[in-house]
């Protein structure tokens, strides 16, 4: 299964010096390569001393590579930032191939060394997250609840097409591995605090302080001080494993998240059942998803309202609202999620007294219209009218 990345496509489209950076496992080579079939690919080898050309097998020095690259066109360099010096001023310079792609599976250390000075101006770049819900459900047009579902789970590029029980088994091997290679290409040497601030935000402490007293519980950090992890949930934002949230009508204060379904699952059971230090029964693990499942549909959703109408997310904690979208300071759209069977009348008139407190345009969104038990004037979007509006949106 493939799925069609809209700004991927329009940025790999075309002529020109460019450079795909995020953290690893999001899709940047596979995408590049499939796009770019015409293209001369290599990958630096860790160390930076060695360049491999997977075509013909073979690996080639720095410098007997860096002598013939500025003769070639069409080239994709992989995980260049490995190479370091020369290969930014060589760019700069004007000395390599007018269509050339990099790739990095590095944020923070990109962003904040030396290597991008000299690149500013020379490349256009791109950051490379998650699929983006729009993009799935473009392509996989789901026609009901459990349809809709997968698109939650396929957020993570590596589990594209494959089972969520099959994710759910494998989380426990692939979850520590990925934050373990994300952390290494970030040259982040894994702590007890790192490891427990992820685990803190599965368990549902979401802004730096409760984050702090669950690391202090655990006799991670010596007392419940924000300071003391402060600098440890930056890094993580930094380098894409934690999402911030603002908080509406406040000018500090935050909450966070991980930023993926199968993440997220990951640390919760770690966190709540001991996961990676017990192995749990396929048919718990399944229990737990699903009652995890209508908390990964309110960010799905809300991800998905802020890339069609471009609107900003943030958070209303009172009354505490699934989704909030601002335009500038203006709050132009407030939603609920009720990812269920059945809606009944009762959870309808609550639902509409909490919106009814905003000025702007209020949704519900539901798997299908006829899980509602009652009639309401609150904009229902459901499966099939997401999938309608996303293909005029397009």
């Amino acid at each position: 299964m493939f799925v069609r990345r809209e700004e991927l496509e329009i940025f790999l489209d075309g002529k020109g010096r460019k450079l795909l950076y995020g953290r690893r496992k999001t899709g940047k080579t596979f995408y590049a390569r499939k796009k770019l079939e015409n293209y001369k690919y290599f990958i630096v080898e860790v160390g930076g001393k060695w360049v491999f050309d997977p075509e013909k097998r073979r690996r080639y020095r720095t410098e007997e590579f860096l002598g013939f690259l500025p003769d070639m066109d069409k080239v994709i360099l992989d995980e260049f930032h490995r190479l370091g010096e020369p290969l930014p001023s060589l760019i700069q310079s004007g000395e390599f191939p007018e269509n050339f792609l990099l790739i990095t599976s590095t944020l923070h250390y990109y962003l904040s060394s030396n290597l991008r000075s000299p690149l500013l101006g020379m490349v256009l770049e791109k950051k490379v997250g998650l699929i983006s819900p729009k993009d799935l459900v473009k392509t996989l047009k789901p026609k009901n609840k459990r349809e809709m579902e997968l698109c939650f789970f396929y957020q993570e590029p590596v589990f594209i097409g494959r089972r969520i029980e099959e994710g759910l088994i494998a989380a426990e091997g692939f979850i520590p591995l990925l934050v373990g290679e994300i952390l290494k290409e970030e040259e982040i040497a894994v702590t007890k605090r790192i490891e427990g601030v992820l685990e803190a935000v599965g368990n549902g402490e979401n802004t730096v302080t409760e984050i702090a007293g669950y690391l202090h519980s655990k006799g991670i950090i010596p007392a419940p001080s924000a300071h003391l992890i402060s600098k440890y949930v930056y890094l993580l934002e930094k380098i894409g494993l934690l999402e911030k949230i603002d908080i509406f009508k406040k000018k500090k204060g935050a909450l966070r998240r991980l930023p993926s379904p199968l993440l997220d699952f990951y640390y919760f059971c770690k966190a709540k059942y001991g996961l990676g230090e017990v192995q749990l029964p396929l048919e718990f693990l399944k229990k737990v998803w699903e009652r995890k499942v209508p908390q990964y549909a309110e960010w799905f959703f809300e991800k998905l309202f802020s890339e069609i109408f471009g609107l900003k997310p943030v958070k209303i904690l009172k009354p505490e609202i699934d989704i909030a979208l601002l335009r500038g300071r203006r709050l132009e759209i407030v939603g609920e999620v009720k990812w269920k069977d059945r809606v009944s009348k009762k959870e309808l008139l609550e639902v509409e007294e909490r919106l009814s407190k905003f000025d702007c345009k209020k949704i519900l969104v539901v798997p299908e219209k006829g899980v509602l038990e009652g009639e309401t004037d609150l904009e229902i979007w459901d499966v099939e009218r997401i999938v309608e509006e996303i293909g005029k949106n397009s």
